[in-house]
């Protein structure tokens, strides 16, 4: 299985797996789209960045991981999901070291 194959399978099993876990930032109304048209949207724009082949090149690497990081945040909320991984350990950290996690989480993502 190609590199591309097994990232945008990756990316298709993250963007599930939260929103199934509820992280989705809002709710579609009756006029907005449905949740696979948002997974669907966001799979695809990730897609187009992933086979641009300006972006592919090393040089350009992270110009890559910020328009990534751009387009699955316009769908995600870093701080919220670093919140929930922490669970009650998320109220120990006074508020400098919640913001060094949430940065943390979000390279690691």
């Amino acid at each position: 299985m190609t590199l591309l194959r097994r990232a945008y399978r990756r990316l298709h099993f993250a963007v599930l797996a939260c929103l199934l876990a509820g992280l989705f930032p809002g709710l579609p109304s009756a006029s907005a789209e449905t949740p696979m048209q948002a997974l669907e949207t966001t799979s695809q724009k990730a897609i187009v960045l992933l086979t641009d082949t300006e972006l592919l090149k090393p040089e350009n690497a992270v110009q890559r991981r910020k328009a990534l990081i751009s387009v699955v945040g316009e769908r995600f909320s870093c701080d919220e999901m670093a919140k929930r991984s922490l669970g009650y350990e998320w109220v120990k950290l006074n508020s400098i070291e919640q913001q060094e996690f949430v940065r943390l989480f979000q390279a690691l993502l």
